[in-house]
């Protein structure tokens, strides 16, 4: 039995306002020849054809059934995100003998896009004369202000969806404080269950400063402690003393090392002046540890988001609705803020937990950033305070050290060492690899803790 196979090429061009084209519009097939009883008995009763064009993705099914009831079928799937000419190949390899031998005398496919709009043309000829077609073509073409509705509409659904499905894991954080007067003045601000046993995280600051502290969930109302606080981080942890009948927790992600890159669709969930939590809809613009005079202990995210009173302590989730971060800081002047990723909250969550607070490491050593002969960014030791640097083995750092890898991670920036270090704990060890006058050398040292 032979296999009809249906191969799309499909090519690339740009059209101006239309947007992309996708064109596929070549067959293969096996050359005509002598019409054996094989090939007479062969008839095709369906196949069919799909080609989808999202900016650059393709992917085609291909079915064939014979007469005598046997089947026999064929799934192309290219991977996703892959470009035309890379589909074309991952098709053309996963051909098997059987279909490139195929009796079809022609075969050919027509898929054209243009921002949105899909049509495909499959006629089909079989070896022994017979003739089907089957034609596919979407009613209408949309305008390209019909397209961007679309889309913000189906970017609306998806904001919809996650919202849906977090806001019963964000609490209001209420609090009193007395002034020099006498007089009480109330704190807001947003904070996430973080856990099941109604461990709460928020910022530091309403924590530190309320005296009476209180989270509102749904219409009520429930006492809270402070279990532990980070004035480093603007990060502490509270839990309520009575856990609601039902709340729900966050989810933290399986792999909280991948943070939101720049240009990602992100959403924080925050209360504003003590109003009901909302969605704001924001980019990642960046990633900063230094803003400023002032240099943060971990690289922090910087997004579009504002913060308004009450919205520090929001989760800040992604597009797909993952935990990455949580709002910190606000930028008034940029319309903006800072967001500590996941896996720094998380560490901080962890030590709030269990000690009530959180150490931090001192490696000893100061560095700067240079540019090398090659023309090459150098991360090169300006400073090292041997008194309080603890060496493992006969090595020691020396002013002028070329900083080439830490732990084994490769060292670019002055930022790639805060970050090590800020997952490191005091007593950890370090393996640092430098250069020496254009020679390796390995350094060990014991991490010291870090008083602020």
């Amino acid at each position: 039995m032979r296999i009809v196979v249906l191969f799309a090429h499909v090519c690339l061009a740009l059209a101006g306002a239309e947007g992309v084209n996708f064109y596929a519009a070549e067959t293969f097939g096996s050359k005509r020849g002598d019409q054996n009883p094989e090939a007479k008995n062969f008839s095709i009763e369906a196949i069919s054809a799909e080609a989808t064009s999202s900016m650059g993705t393709i992917s085609a099914k291909i079915s064939a059934e014979t007469v005598g009831g046997n089947q026999s079928a064929q799934e192309i799937s290219p991977p996703k995100q892959y470009f035309p000419t890379e589909q074309i190949t991952t098709i053309l390899g996963t051909l098997s003998p059987e279909a490139k031998n195929s009796s079809a005398e022609a075969i050919s496919a027509e898929a054209t896009s243009s921002m949105g709009t899909i049509s495909a043309k499959i006629p089909v000829e079989a070896a022994g004369g017979n003739r089907s077609a089957q034609e596919i073509s979407p009613p209408k073409q949309y305008s390209p202000a019909e397209q961007i509705t679309t889309t913000l509409g189906a970017l609306s659904a998806d904001i919809q969806k996650l919202w849906l499905a977090q806001k019963d894991t964000v609490v209001k954080v209420m609090g009193v404080k007395k002034s020099s007067d006498g007089q009480e003045n109330l704190l807001f601000g947003t904070g996430f269950f973080a856990d099941q046993n109604a461990h709460v995280l928020t910022t530091a600051t309403i924590a530190t400063d309320a005296e009476t502290l209180w989270v509102e969930y749904g219409e009520l109302s429930y006492a809270a402690t402070v279990i532990g606080k980070d004035p480093v981080t603007n990060i502490a942890v509270i839990q309520l003393l009575k856990k609601p009948k039902q709340f729900k927790a966050v989810a933290w992600p399986q792999t909280p090392s991948a943070a939101a890159a720049e240009g990602s669709i992100i959403v924080s969930i925050g209360s504003a002046f003590g109003m009901e939590p909302a969605p704001t809809l924001g980019l990642v613009a960046g990633k900063n540890i230094v803003f400023g005079d002032r240099i943060f202990v971990t690289t922090y995210l910087r997004s579009n988001i504002p913060i308004h009173g009450g919205e520090s302590g929001a989760p800040v989730l992604s597009s797909g609705g993952d935990l990455c971060g949580m709002l910190i800081a606000s930028l008034p002047e940029l319309h903006a803020s800072f967001s500590i990723p996941v896996r720094a909250l998380e560490r901080v969550f962890k030590d709030l937990i269990s000690n009530k607070m959180v150490k931090y490491c001192a490696a000893g050593f100061s560095v700067r950033g240079e540019i090398s002969e090659a023309a090459d960014k150098e991360v090169v030791i300006s400073a090292v305070d041997n008194g309080k640097i603890r060496y493992i083995g006969g090595e020691a750092l020396e002013v002028g050290d070329v900083i080439r890898a830490i732990d084994g991670q490769k060292i670019v920036n002055e930022s790639d060492i805060a970050d090590i270090l800020f997952f490191k704990k005091p007593n950890d060890r370090l393996d640092i690899q430098v250069t020496r006058h254009k020679k390796p050398l390995q350094v060990a040292i014991t991490l010291s803790e870090k008083n602020f």
